[in-house]
């Protein structure tokens, strides 16, 4: 088993879900998802990005592999 944090970040306007992008990676290569959690949405914007874009929150996550 395995397990680990993702952030998802932003890249200008775009949100870039991270997490769901690591997922396709692992079931790919022959893990199974066993659970994700998600974490309070803490993580702040960058104040240029604020500044142009607005705040966005950005999803944090904790996600549980297994081999199959």
């Amino acid at each position: 088993m395995v397990a680990f944090v993702n952030d998802n970040v932003r890249y200008g306007s775009e949100v870039i879900p991270v997490d769901f992008i690591s997922l396709s990676f692992a079931e790919q290569f022959g893990f199974k998802v066993k659970k994700v959690y998600a974490l309070k949405q803490k993580k702040g914007n960058s104040s240029h990005k604020i500044a142009k874009f607005g705040r966005i929150a950005l999803r944090k996550s904790i996600t549980i592999l297994e081999k199959k």
